[in-house]
């Protein structure tokens, strides 16, 4: 039996929105929350390549 491999898109929820997109969503909301950071605070943090 061969197997084939698929290159889907992350997984959605209902509402269409990847959970990467979700989870970064949380994490900005909690640096604002708990950090006072800055948008642009925010932004780096989250594209930084350090995690």
């Amino acid at each position: 039996m061969e197997t084939i491999e698929s290159s889907q898109p992350a997984k959605e929820s209902v509402s269409g929105v990847p959970s990467e997109y979700r989870s970064a969503l949380r994490s900005a909301k909690n640096y604002s929350d708990r950090m006072h950071m800055s948008k642009a605070g925010i932004y780096d943090q989250l594209t930084s390549e350090y995690g």
